[in-house]
């Protein structure tokens, strides 16, 4: 497997921020912070209905809160649970779930069009035998993406 390079991941991070501002995707995150009984029932103590950039920014405030609430509670074992989703539909959002999976293969789909286009224009340049249309190479790298 061929090492990647970090300017690689760099671009494909930047394509795929574009590919979920492009979906209007609204990354919040809803923070329960709660405890379970010993018959396994869930009492919540607080919950967070926040932007996800919000939270990242504070996230100080989350520890914090569940620190107090574990002073105010000591006999207790007092976690936080996060769920991540798109406040415009309802979906949540993560590793492999569908709003993820559609963002990253339009910044894919984004990434080889350019690399296709660069190789088309260098070649165009240095070449003055190239043919888009007989070019062995750049024929299999467009099959490759069908």
């Amino acid at each position: 497997m061929a090492q990647e390079r970090m300017d690689d991941w760099i671009e494909y991070a930047r394509e795929h921020a574009k590919a979920e501002r492009k979906l209007k995707i609204e990354k919040w995150v809803y923070i329960s912070i709660e405890y379970r009984t010993k018959t396994r029932d869930r009492i919540v103590l607080h919950t967070y209905d926040l932007p996800r950039n919000l939270y990242e920014r504070h996230s100080w405030v989350i520890r914090w809160r569940v620190a107090r609430l574990q002073c105010l509670h000591p006999k207790e074992d007092i976690h936080p649970y996060f769920s991540y989703y798109d406040k415009r539909t309802g979906l949540s959002t993560g590793f492999d779930l569908a709003l993820s999976k559609l963002s990253a293969s339009q910044a894919q789909i984004t990434i080889v069009e350019r690399k296709e286009k660069q190789y088309i224009e260098c070649q165009r340049a240095n070449n003055l035998f190239f043919d888009e249309t007989t070019d062995e190479q750049l024929l299999r790298f467009r099959k490759k993406c069908e």
